[in-house]
């Protein structure tokens, strides 16, 4: 465990730059992105913004969630406590 704490800030600084790289040249972004052992927002499966559709029939009130949407586990609720 301490190892793993004490190369944060390099696995940190990984992540920035594969983000950096992805932003200019997105394919070469998620290439560079699987060869980390650490996911990087937005390039990696799994880490990507998640797009929920409004349901249209019922005044854009409620949102609809398709079949194989994908789903977030929420661990721990923080300081909140939620």
């Amino acid at each position: 465990i301490i190892f793993i704490a004490a190369t944060l800030p390099v696995w940190m600084t990984v992540r920035s730059c594969v983000r950096f790289v992805g932003w200019f040249v997105p394919p070469l972004g998620r290439l560079l992105a699987l060869l980390v052992p650490v996911t990087v927002p937005g390039l990696t499966r799994g880490a990507e913004p998640l797009s929920i559709q409004a349901d249209e029939s019922k005044g854009g009130e409620t949102r609809a969630v398709a079949q194989d949407a994908p789903s977030v586990a929420v661990v721990g609720g923080g300081i909140a406590g939620c």
